[in-house]
């Protein structure tokens, strides 16, 4: 072929390669090598900052945990099983160190203004694991951070000889009977033990007895007729709750501590301990005893529990690192694996079946005052003015004495005089019910003599006299370790009588017996003037004087005759 026509190229001659896709795959390699350099410097970062972590690079910390005595050893033991994780909060390295003890002790200290005692106490915690949740309400709220959770619970029983839990359970004796059982000496004979007299039932008040409150608690809310609670405060200043409370704790055989008690109920007749047959507990803490001579006995009733709440602390003492390794380490209590071993102590877990609500804490100090100092019934005598201005006022201070006697103990007694001018022949009162003790066929008597309670013709009254003569009265029928008292109702008074202010105090002042003391109360409805010898009269006798509006007679009046 000629140049004319043209040629190919020679076989030497090579092709161009295109650099387009070279570039491209150059690219790809840089990205890919870019990405893998950055997981590798990532990876790095976050060895170096594992390795800063486990080195711990802000030091160590020690979560100080307080635990009631009851499952303090099993604590001691997930918290031995949590520090061999090694757990680092906020760069700590942490350990948990558990100290055990009595519950009743570290809730008066944190509710004190004192400084912590250490030394008796061990070291202020920043978690802290009461027997009940009813401890946590009496301390102040600003140092506990968040709610309570509780890791185990336990229901309060009565450890007992299994033969008296036979016959309780037999006579389905329930909370709201233990007060009845505890004072009738044939309460016993008359459930199968006829050499048995009453229940004994010991109420300990020693830091090692928090079921006795919590015992207490579940009669007065049953005396209230509150089965499940919680346990208000009206009940608990006045009314069958403060008798029921009262009448177990007066009849209970003075031992100091469970432990005491648990000896006494195990001692031999002649055994110079004081005997004892029942005292509450917890069915954990009565497993731990193992022996075959006590049986728990679970009142019929409301189920009473004890809830061991995991409560993390906000002190001054607590900073933000113990703080979150607090709730670091409750979330740990309450997994499955942990629980297990509370389980196996004894304790129960998971949901808590319907229980006795706890109450209030000004209602659980109340509870403790009756259980320490009960109030043995109460002798009263009320003087209702019956002069015109009170017609009508009349009906509802009758509804509010009637509604006492209704929830009255029978350990009280009461009695009612109605008082204007010449009630009966040439005395100013009349006595519609004579001072007794309200049993229940008593109680109908007082219930029907109130319901015949009518307002006189008079405008003016003499309640001086009538005061001079019910006092003179409730010494002759003082009745030793009750409340002896007279509570004047009036809307005045009025009083036209003979007798001066004066001469009322110095004939009460004459009346008076030291060993057999009447405290006087009146009560002045609306804005009727009561003088100053009413108000002197109280003050003398350690009495009380309530001026309140009609509106709030019942409360005021309710409380009056409780106390």
């Amino acid at each position: 072929m000629t140049e004319d026509t043209g040629s190919h190229r020679g076989d030497n001659q090579r092709r161009g390669i295109s650099k387009g896709p070279i570039i491209a795959v150059v690219a790809i390699v840089v990205v890919i090598a870019l990405v893998v350099g950055w997981f590798k410097l990532r990876d790095a970062i976050d060895d170096r900052n594992n390795a800063a972590a486990e080195s711990c690079v802000e030091g160590n910390t020690t979560l100080d945990v307080t635990a009631d005595p009851d499952l303090a050893a099993q604590i001691k033991v997930l918290a031995d099983r949590y520090n061999a994780t090694e757990p680092v909060v906020r760069d700590h390295c942490v350990s948990v160190a558990v100290n055990s003890r009595p519950t009743q002790a570290v809730q008066t200290s944190l509710a004190a203004t004192a400084p912590w005692d250490a030394a008796a106490l061990g070291p202020q915690p920043a978690l802290w694991i009461p027997q009940s949740t009813r401890a946590v309400s009496q301390i102040p709220a600003n140092i506990v951070d968040g709610d309570p959770r509780s890791i185990a619970f336990s229901q309060v029983v009565l450890a007992m000889p299994t033969a008296l839990a036979i016959a309780l359970r037999s006579g389905n004796i329930g909370w709201q009977d233990l007060p009845r059982v505890q004072t009738d000496p044939n309460s016993l004979a008359a459930l199968g033990l006829p050499t048995w007299g009453s229940l004994r039932m010991a109420m300990p008040t020693a830091p090692d007895s928090d079921s006795t409150l919590i015992a207490a608690e579940a009669v007065g809310a049953a005396a209230a007729g509150s089965r499940f609670g919680p346990l208000s405060e009206d009940p608990v200043r006045a009314g069958q709750a403060v008798g029921a409370i009262s009448a177990l704790a007066g009849a209970a055989p003075k031992i100091p501590t469970a432990a005491d008690a648990f000896a006494a109920i195990l001692a031999p007749p002649d055994a110079a301990i004081a005997p004892a047959h029942a005292v509450a507990t917890t069915e954990q803490r009565l497993a731990t005893l193992s022996n075959d001579v006590l049986t728990g006995y679970a009142p019929s009733g409301s189920t009473v529990v004890v809830d061991f709440p995991a409560t993390l602390l906000s002190g001054p003492w607590v900073d933000e690192t113990q703080n979150l390794a607090a709730a670091m380490f409750v979330d740990y209590l309450v997994q499955w694996e942990q629980m297990k071993v509370l389980q196996e102590a004894g304790f129960q877990v998971g949901d808590v079946e319907q229980s006795l609500q706890p109450a209030p804490a000004q209602v659980l100090d109340r509870v403790a005052e009756l259980v320490a100092n009960p109030v043995l019934g109460t002798t009263t005598t009320a003087l209702l003015d019956v002069s015109t201005s009170m017609s009508t006022r009349l009906q509802s201070v009758v509804d509010t004495l009637k509604s006492y006697v209704a929830a009255a103990s029978e350990q009280s007694s009461f009695g009612i005089w109605t008082y204007s001018r010449d009630l009966d022949v040439n005395k100013p009162y009349k006595i519609d019910a004579r001072t007794e003790p309200l049993v229940p066929e008593r109680k109908k008597v007082v219930d029907t003599a109130l319901n015949d309670v009518r307002a006189s013709t008079s405008a003016t009254d003499q309640a001086y006299p009538t005061l001079v003569d019910a006092y003179t009265a409730a010494v002759a029928g003082y009745v030793p370790g009750r409340t002896n008292s007279i509570v004047l109702i009036t809307d005045g008074p009025e009083d036209d009588s003979a007798l001066t202010g004066q001469q009322l105090l110095d004939a009460i002042a004459a009346a008076t017996d030291p060993a057999r003391p009447i405290r006087v109360d009146v009560v002045v409805l609306g804005d009727g003037s009561a003088g100053q010898t009413l108000q002197s009269l109280t003050d003398r006798t350690g009495g009380s004087f309530t001026r309140v509006p009609p509106a709030d007679l019942g409360p005021a009046l309710t409380k009056v005759l409780g106390n």
